[in-house]
């Protein structure tokens, strides 16, 4: 009979014959690479010491029923002791949605939960917390800036202090840790009982699942996002670190919009004629068919024009810095463009913001905060933003998205529909403008996005043509 040892990270399988041993290393195995770069086959599984992930051993219980192997599981992990008073509870004047408890109640010791924004991520991980009362609890951020607002909304979900490592802080305190990957000492990994991943599709990164594995007395595991997948076969990783995924711990964008807690939407694509053939590499044909397509361009200002005019709150996502320079200088000279001086009292500084505003990585956490604050009180009317806006980015009076760049990730294409589908006063339907590039690479990825959008149910999805 075959033997499967389980602890927090590594578990052991026994008595298995070298040949389905191979065969259970090819199961659990995933490549990288492509794109000029050579092909290579990662495997999750030691055929020495046969040995593997424990987040896996459902796709090896899995190999194991379909050979019709019989199996003894013997599970070697310590379960935390439960404080006898609750460490943690949830503030009055809080309480969880039907489907936040659903998945809370549903949710065993390791789970990855699929929570669509607006969902309230950050307040079914506090729930995760509590249900659970060990301490201490580290939850990771891949940025500085989502960290801050697990932290902020921790406290107010908690009612305690919560100490955050990042960023320029750098002291530990309390029982629960918000921390960003490069800034967690190796103590307070190891010493975690529970931890949770802000973002799962980060977690196959090198430091976010080295952490995952350096936890060893993590017993209790959990990673939320609102795309907990990757579009490479670094899936994987993620089941490795935490589980499978299941459809029981899942809340999607037409689920909520059903609901009445998100937005109903509407995707304009819009189809080009202009073919932009390719021009010796991915990054000059994007020049050429993106950057510097001065006809696309040119529709991204119109429709950018159009919807201030009608005093929209848009946001325009572009993937390189010198195309959010070009749009921004291209909306200055045509619509009337305002500044005011902001000031800021933690860092005793004056900051020029425009009612037209482009953020990038370049600037620095002063100046982002300025430019969302004037988002959110109405003055910045158009935001142009990099992929600094794919997480996290948390402005509900949004209510219009312009996809400017290109590309055919589902996690990004998810991410950033989700931006605009907030309620907010007065917002009865988003807008979503997209583009179907006439380049046959760019084409394809606009196929992949429609494919992406038509698996919600609720996005109501228009093709434009060029001319219409």
């Amino acid at each position: 009979m075959v033997v499967i040892t389980m602890g927090n990270v590594i578990s052991k399988i026994d008595n298995l014959s070298d040949e389905l041993i191979l065969k259970l290393a090819d199961e659990l195995s995933y490549k990288v690479g492509g794109f000029g770069q050579p092909i290579t086959t990662h495997y999750l599984l030691n055929v020495n010491y046969k040995t593997t992930y424990t987040g896996v051993i459902p796709r090896v219980i899995q190999f194991l029923n379909t050979y019709k192997i019989a199996y003894n599981l013997i599970d070697r992990r310590k379960v935390p002791t439960e404080h006898a008073e609750p460490a943690f509870k949830i503030a009055n004047g809080f309480s969880m949605r039907d489907y936040q408890e659903k998945i809370v109640n549903n949710a065993s010791s390791r789970e990855i939960i699929q929570a669509a924004t607006g969902a309230g991520k950050t307040f079914i991980m506090a729930n995760l917390i509590v249900k659970y009362n060990v301490k201490p609890v580290l939850v990771i951020a891949p940025k500085i800036s989502l960290a801050v607002q697990i932290r902020d909304e921790f406290e107010k979900f908690l009612g305690i202090k919560i100490c955050l490592l990042g960023g320029g802080h750098n002291i530990v305190f309390g029982d629960i840790i918000i921390s960003t990957p490069q800034s967690c000492p190796d103590n307070v990994i190891s010493e975690a009982k529970m931890i949770l991943f802000d973002e799962t599709h980060f977690l196959p990164g090198k430091t976010i699942f080295q952490i995952a594995s350096q936890a060893q007395n993590a017993y209790y595991r959990f990673g939320v996002s609102a795309t907990p997948w990757r579009d490479d076969d670094c899936d994987l990783l993620i089941e490795a670190a935490l589980n499978i995924r299941k459809p029981q711990l899942t809340i999607n964008a037409s689920q909520l919009i059903a609901k009445g807690k998100l937005t109903p939407c509407t995707i304009n694509f819009i189809q080009l004629k202009d073919k932009v053939k390719w021009q010796g590499s991915y990054d000059k044909t994007y020049e050429m068919a993106i950057v510097n397509n001065e006809e696309r361009n040119k529709k991204i200002i119109n429709i950018g024009a159009n919807m201030f005019n009608k005093g929209k709150t848009q946001l325009i996502l572009i993937k390189k810095i010198r195309h959010g320079e070009k749009l921004l200088n291209k909306f200055k000279q045509q619509l009337p463009y305002e500044e005011i001086l902001n000031y800021d009292a933690e860092n005793d500084k004056w900051i020029t913001i425009g009612n037209i505003e482009f953020l990038s990585g370049k600037d620095d956490l002063v100046k982002r905060n300025a430019v969302l604050q004037a988002v959110k009180n109405g003055f910045c009317k158009i935001l142009i933003a990099s992929t600094i806006a794919d997480e996290g980015l948390d402005l509900p009076c949004l209510d219009t998205l312009i996809l400017a760049g290109s590309g055919k990730s589902s996690t990004r294409a998810f991410q950033r529909i989700g931006r605009v589908l907030r309620l907010y006063p007065g917002k009865t339907n988003a807008i979503v403008y997209d583009f179907i590039d006439n380049n046959p690479t760019f084409y394809k990825h606009a196929l992949v996005r429609k494919a992406l959008y038509e698996t919600e149910k609720e996005w109501k999805i228009n093709i434009i043509k060029e001319g219409n």
